[in-house]
């Protein structure tokens, strides 16, 4: 079925650049498109939301956050004066599944990751939004919340996001070709910014598939690869979201967890089949993509193994 996809691919005129598949542990496909070339590095886009859940996990099980039920006002003690009535309420949690209830505009003429971007204090522009929702009420996709992430990982480590990264994520994994951008103020970019080799992306979605271990040391505790890989919250596009990555329920698979960028840019992790299948795209052609990578998940992946054993 892999071959059968990818004859799909080279027939049309896609704007697939990346097609990895891991299965048992190992990679048994990878093909390239249009021009990019195996050892280069993607635009992640949102799919780096997912990376900075994962560091969450870790410095969770390194005790640097006592639980997800946390204050983000106790996590993030020098912005605690933007954190005062309601929004003293918003937590670790309310973070990692997006039900801060922090206004956000993702979409649009007038986006609010830009507006953070050119700020002098990222973080603070994101808390000094108002609630348009009482927090943990109402899911509402908000890469500020993916941002102050990032921000707890450099309050509670003394570094920043992307050297955290390197030291408990990337280093054990054995990734060392990567770009992880950060704002003028050095908050590593939480939401997006992270480029990556496709091959490497995969070893990401490894890692979650077994719960968090790599070749035998547990990075991430299972209870919390368990916890974010499921659906906390429906959402507007058919699909639930877990930490900072979409519970996909419309491919014919069932236990699809997803880290998932503009165009693309995705790792799907597939449970039932042992699984990790990685695409990049061509971040200017976002509608076709989405229809590309759901036609292969849907005709070819759905159909290419049976359920692990």
């Amino acid at each position: 079925m892999l071959e059968e996809a990818a004859r799909w691919i080279e027939a049309g005129e896609t704007h697939i650049e990346s097609f990895v598949v891991r299965h048992c542990g190992e990679v048994v496909f990878e093909r390239y498109y249009n021009g990019f070339k195996a050892e280069a590095r993607h635009d992640m886009q949102s799919a780096t939301k997912t990376f900075t859940a994962a560091l969450i996990g870790i410095a969770l099980k390194e005790g640097l956050i006592d639980s997800l039920d946390q204050p983000v006002a106790e996590l993030l003690p020098d912005y605690r004066q933007l954190l005062q009535g309601a929004k003293a309420q918003i937590t670790l949690r309310h973070l990692l599944t997006m039900t801060s209830g922090l206004k956000w505009t993702d979409f649009g003429p007038e986006r609010s990751f830009e507006f953070m971007a050119a700020a002098k204090d990222s973080v603070a522009y994101v808390l000094g939004e108002p609630l348009v929702s009482q927090p943990g009420q109402t899911f509402f996709y908000n890469t500020g919340s993916s941002h102050l992430l990032s921000a707890i990982i450099t309050a509670r480590s003394g570094k920043p996001a992307a050297e955290y990264a390197r030291e408990k994520l990337f280093g054990p994994l054995g990734i060392a070709d990567y770009v992880w951008r950060a704002h003028a103020d050095g908050q590593s970019e939480g939401g997006w910014q992270l480029y990556l080799r496709p091959k490497d992306a995969a070893k990401f979605g490894q890692l979650l598939l077994d719960e968090g271990e790599w070749q035998g040391r547990q990075l991430i505790a299972r209870e919390y690869v368990d916890e974010a890989t499921r659906g906390h919250n429906p959402t507007d596009y058919g699909s639930e979201y877990g930490f900072q990555m979409w519970i996909e329920k419309n491919f014919g698979i069932a236990d699809v967890a997803a880290a998932r960028g503009w165009a693309g840019q995705d790792i799907f992790v597939l449970d039932e089949m042992d699984m990790v299948v990685v695409f990049n795209g061509d971040i200017a052609y976002p509608a076709e993509m989405a229809r590309d990578v759901r036609h292969i998940m849907t005709t070819f992946i759905a159909r290419s193994v049976q359920p692990a054993e």
